[in-house]
């Protein structure tokens, strides 16, 4: 798979290639941290491709697995909070500049951000993504 852009810097950057394992999720679930491609949910085609017809793309996005189903997410003072309590971020290339939250991840369901926080048009915009829409692990 080829990386079209710099929201995951420094962990992928723009042109690098990647292999995706499709068959990682068959028999355990996404974890958090866990890079994993999917077919973008209509709201992230809507907000992030802006004049594409959401109806028929299959646009495939690859992001970092930060809110499992059932935690509540916040992005606060430049810190990802999951259930009140900061985790730590070791690959991001700079803090988030911006608020989220707080919101619950729904059942099925997980909140994904790029690794450059703030040129990723990612969970913090459009939602959550479903587990049904997870195509792949990043290896």
């Amino acid at each position: 798979r080829y990386i079209p852009s710099g929201a995951m810097a420094p962990t992928l950057k723009a042109g690098d290639r990647i292999l995706i394992n499709k068959t990682a999720y068959l028999a355990t679930t996404p974890q958090r941290g866990d890079i994993v491609t999917f077919v973008a949910p209509e709201a992230a085609v809507t907000v992030c491709l802006a004049g594409a017809d959401s109806s028929s793309t299959n646009t495939v996005f690859i992001k970092r697995i930060v809110g499992l189903p059932g935690e509540q997410v916040e992005i606060r003072n430049q810190q990802v909070l999951i259930n009140g309590q900061p985790i730590e971020e070791p690959y991001i290339l700079e803090k988030s500049d911006y608020q989220y939250g707080p919101k619950t991840v729904l059942a099925n369901s997980y909140f994904v951000l790029g690794d450059s926080r703030n040129n990723s048009c990612d969970s913090h915009y459009w939602g959550f993504v479903p587990k049904a829409n997870i195509t792949g692990k990043a290896t």
